[in-house]
């Protein structure tokens, strides 16, 4: 992850230098507003929801026969991974995991 972060800094310090900005009237205010954003939460349904949204998803990218083979070996190698439909409905229920996960409704 540090890589990703040091390349897209490097990035921005580049498109700022282009553009005739001086580092810090580039690189730190962006940093500070991208901090300083709130972003909405997302409810503990929704996170239920969700990994099983994205289940049905990489199903559906193995049964479509438009996918090229290199995205649906990708998909099965996520599904070896992935949750089974029981197992969200399982840890939804769980109360462990109820400030995480909720059951859908």
């Amino acid at each position: 992850m540090r890589g990703l972060a040091v390349s897209t800094t490097a990035r921005f310090t580049r498109i700022g230098r282009d553009l005739g900005l001086m580092y810090d009237d580039f690189e730190y205010p962006f940093r500070r507003t991208l901090r300083s954003m709130s972003w909405p939460t997302t409810t503990p349904e929704e996170r239920t929801r969700a990994l099983r949204y994205a289940r049905e998803v990489l199903h559906a990218i193995l049964d479509d026969s438009a996918s090229p083979p290199n995205l649906k070996k990708m998909a099965a190698k996520a599904l070896e991974h992935y949750p089974e439909f029981w197992e969200i409905a399982r840890w939804a229920r769980h109360p462990e995991f109820t400030d995480w996960l909720a059951p859908e409704s």
